[in-house]
């Protein structure tokens, strides 16, 4: 709920990107629709949470969704799972530890 202080969005105020990492996935990103992906992500850490990553156009990049990355997205909250979901700009790997 804290992402609607950065509302209204529109093309005079588009969504800001945000980094987020590093995140391991948890599963192999599962495919959806025609083109795109979605993975589970949770914190490298350790540390409690997680979101979903889901990449619009994304299926011939499902490979970059492995292991623990880095992301760039825009960050949004989905009411139908109940969870914070980012929308895939980039991602890449990273080394933990």
């Amino acid at each position: 709920r804290r992402l609607a202080v950065l509302e209204p969005h529109g093309e005079g105020n588009r969504r800001p990107l945000v980094r987020v990492g590093p995140i391991e996935l948890s599963a192999a990103p599962v495919p959806f629709g025609q083109n795109h992906v979605k993975a589970r992500g949770v914190p490298a850490t350790g540390s409690r949470g997680g979101l979903w990553l889901v990449g619009w156009g994304w299926a011939e990049r499902a490979d970059d969704l492995s292991g623990v990355v880095e992301a760039v997205g825009q960050l949004s909250w989905d009411d139908f799972l109940g969870r914070p979901v980012l929308t895939l700009r980039d991602v890449r790997p990273v080394a933990v530890g």
